[in-house]
């Protein structure tokens, strides 16, 4: 039998990946009562996590979604509105929704990846293309950029811009190796796109014609 944990839920236009600092602006009277309640927990030392999900107002528009912890309280005005700082934790999984509070709560599975340590051929490539990425952003915009090694996928999948789509299919898969594959790819065609896009502007300089991109 699946164990199961009720966690406060938090529908947003974002997916949260385990370990992103997030940022988080807290204003309706709802969500104001939800952090009052994970201060109070706090100061009780004990740990609330919130669980935020793809979707909008209190409708989930996905079944996965990460849980965040408080980290810090950047402004706190006298109305009760908050300027936070979280950080994200766990994967869970919807079973069933608990409409209670004036918040929605939810039943979730917490989500494990599979079992096995992940290819190190897969790590080794991923790396390779993510430092191709960061040497054209480099030459393409003459600025220095930090040396800087990502060592989990999550890590990797926070270094570049990615959809809330595919953000979403990366929270979803419950194997290491899974996410190493699908990052390989996309590194590989933003590399492809950057150097498609430079190759036009040389192309459109050595014409006379002017490119805006």
């Amino acid at each position: 039998m699946t164990d199961l944990s009720t966690i406060p839920l938090f529908p947003l236009q974002i997916v949260v990946l385990p370990g992103q600092t997030v940022p988080l602006y807290i204003f309706e009277p709802r969500y104001r009562q939800l952090f009052a309640e994970v201060r109070a927990a706090e100061e009780r030392g004990e740990v609330l996590q919130v669980g935020i999900v793809l979707g909008q107002d209190c409708e989930a528009q996905a079944s996965v979604g990460c849980t965040v912890e408080l980290r810090q309280v950047v402004t706190e005005y006298g109305d009760g509105r908050l300027q936070i700082v979280t950080e994200g934790m766990r994967r869970f999984r919807i079973d069933s929704v608990v409409e209670v509070k004036s918040y929605v709560e939810a039943r979730v599975e917490y989500i494990k990846d599979e079992e096995g340590p992940p290819d190190q051929s897969l790590i080794e490539r991923a790396l390779a293309e993510f430092k191709r990425l960061v040497r054209l952003a480099r030459e393409e915009t003459g600025t220095a950029t930090a040396d800087w090694a990502p060592t989990t996928t999550w890590e990797l999948a926070e270094a570049v811009v990615m959809d809330v789509g595919q953000r979403q299919q990366l929270l979803e898969m419950t194997s290491e190796n899974g996410r190493l594959r699908a990052l390989c790819d996309y590194f590989g065609q933003l590399a492809l796109m950057v150097e498609q896009r430079r190759q036009a502007q040389r192309q459109g300089g050595s014409n006379g014609h002017f490119s805006p991109n």
